[in-house]
C-alpha cells in the first residue's frame, strides 16, 4: 500500500469527496471520515473488515479489490436496496484485469478506503445497527481481538455508543479509573459471548490482556 504519509491521505480524501459522479453519495461522504480518523492505520482496519466480513458471511473480496471494482462500475450504492445488493453486483457483473488488481500509490489507497468503507456499511447493514464507529474500529484492529471477538465488541458497543469513540483511548490507558471500568466491563459482556467456554477469571485475563 502507498505509503500512508499525511499528504497522500489528503489527496485521497480530495479525490474521493470529488467523485460523486463514480462512487456516488454514500460513498464520497463516508470514505473520506474513515481516511481521516484511520490514517496510518488503515491497513489494520481494512484487515479487520475483511475477516469480520468473512464472519458474517459477506462477499469474499479483499477491500481493496471491492473499492477497485465500485470504481469501475456504472452504478451506485444508491441504485440498489442495500449495500449487499450492491456488493453482490460489483461481485458478479464487475471483472477486474489483473493490472487493475494491482493498482498502485494514490489509486490502491483509494480504492482500499472505498472497499473498506462499503465492508463497514454492508456489516452494519447484516447486524442491523445504524452505524460502526470508526475510532471502535481503528481500536480493535490494533488490539489482539479475534474476528468473532470484534464482531461480539461491534454488537456490545452499539448499544453504548458514547464509548465507542475512547475504545483507543481505554486501550492505551488515557482514561480515568471510573472510564476505564465502563470499557472494561463492555470488553467482559463481549468476550464473554465470544468465548462461552471461558471462565469468568479467563475472560477478565484476556481484557486486561488487550491493553
Amino acid at each position: 500500500m502507498i505509503a500512508l504519509i499525511p499528504t497522500a491521505i489528503q489527496a485521497a480524501i480530495a479525490a474521493i469527496s470529488g467523485a460523486a459522479a463514480t462512487f456516488g453519495p454514500m460513498i464520497t461522504k463516508h470514505a473520506p471520515i474513515l481516511l481521516d480518523i484511520a490514517c496510518r492505520n488503515l491497513p489494520l482496519v481494512l484487515n479487520a473488515m475483511d475477516a469480520v466480513s468473512s464472519l458474517l458471511g459477506l462477499n469474499k473480496d479483499n477491500a481493496t479489490d471491492l473499492g477497485a471494482k465500485a470504481a469501475k462500475s456504472d452504478l451506485k450504492p444508491e441504485d440498489f436496496d442495500s449495500i449487499d445488493a450492491y456488493i453482490n453486483h460489483l461481485n458478479h457483473n464487475v471483472e477486474l484485469t489483473p493490472e487493475e488488481r494491482e493498482s498502485e500509490g494514490l489509486q490502491q489507497l483509494i480504492n482500499s478506503a472505498v472497499g473498506v468503507t462499503l465492508k463497514i456499511k454492508a456489516a452494519a447493514e447484516k447486524l442491523h445497527i445504524g452505524d460502526i464507529s470508526i475510532p471502535l474500529l481503528v481500536g480493535m484492529a490494533s488490539s489482539r481481538l479475534s474476528p468473532q471477538e470484534m464482531l461480539e465488541v461491534i454488537k456490545v458497543y452499539d448499544a453504548k455508543p458514547q464509548h465507542s469513540d475512547t475504545f483507543a483511548d481505554y486501550l492505551s490507558g488515557k482514561l480515568s479509573l471510573a472510564e476505564s471500568a465502563k470499557h472494561s466491563s463492555l470488553l467482559m459482556t463481549a468476550l464473554a459471548a465470544a468465548n462461552p467456554d471461558l471462565t469468568e477469571i479467563e475472560i477478565e485475563d484476556k481484557v486486561m490482556g488487550l491493553k
